[in-house]
């Protein structure tokens, strides 16, 4: 059999050794091959980053996960919007400046809605966690702007007057 990885080697020894039969190494190693076949490594990932769809990969992710189709809509209409977002204003989609920009404009200039806000936050999350394999930083500050904001839907004199 020719191994085209060293690691493929040694893992066909480590099974000989638990007592697999020839039939079983060759099924595991063929399935670890599909495995390192349709999931890259993260290196492959940094240089593929800019020639392959983000979106597209993140709607493959979505379907593998069974996220229901209107869910996949959804975020991959929010993740179009954010691509859209970062060429116009010529900034690289994965940094952390850019998803934080991108919120603040949904909040400030576009006053989109508290759950259309953490609707699109959650598509850019999974975007960033499942496709760039990354966490963006100060993602716990950009929660607590969300529930801050989400509680002051009404003031104190303004919920008076709707109640009397």
């Amino acid at each position: 059999m020719d191994l085209d990885h060293p690691d493929e080697a040694s893992y066909s020894y480590l099974l000989s050794k638990e007592g697999k039969h020839d039939w079983q190494i060759r099924q595991a190693l063929d399935a670890v091959k599909l495995y390192q076949q349709f999931s890259p490594t993260k290196e492959k990932d940094i240089e593929e980053s800019d020639h392959v769809d983000p979106i597209e990969i993140m709607i493959k992710k979505l379907r593998v996960r069974h996220y229901a189709r209107s869910t996949v809509k959804s975020y991959s209409s929010w993740g179009g919007k954010y691509h859209a977002f970062c060429s116009l204003r010529k900034i690289k989609p994965q940094l952390d400046s850019s998803f934080t920009a991108y919120l603040s404009y949904l909040a400030l200039k576009k006053n989109v809605a508290a759950s259309t806000q953490n609707q699109a936050f959650n598509a850019i999350l999974f975007l960033f966690r499942n496709v760039w394999d990354r966490e963006p930083d100060g993602i716990d500050a950009v929660r607590r702007i969300f529930q801050f904001q989400c509680l002051q839907l009404l003031s104190a004199n303004t919920l008076k007057l709707a109640l009397n």
